[in-house]
């Protein structure tokens, strides 16, 4: 399930050893819990969301800030 990507957390999944010779059962099984529960879909981050490097800034000025002209 984890090669599938499609869930969040792979153990959210209850396990079916038909599961590990038949991957198209494994895919129908996957698509059924996430049509009944969507909330258990993996979700990917895009787009900035305020952490990381941005480019934009230089760094922070201690002494400036210290000084008032920050």
């Amino acid at each position: 399930m984890r090669a599938t990507g499609k869930l969040a957390d792979p153990t959210d999944m209850p396990f079916d050893p038909e599961h590990l010779d038949d991957p198209d059962k494994l895919a129908v099984s996957i698509d059924q819990l996430l049509s009944a529960k969507p909330h258990l879909k993996a979700r990917r981050v895009v787009g900035a969301v305020g952490q990381g490097e941005s480019g934009t800034s230089t760094g922070v000025d201690l002494l400036g800030i210290m000084q008032g002209r920050a």
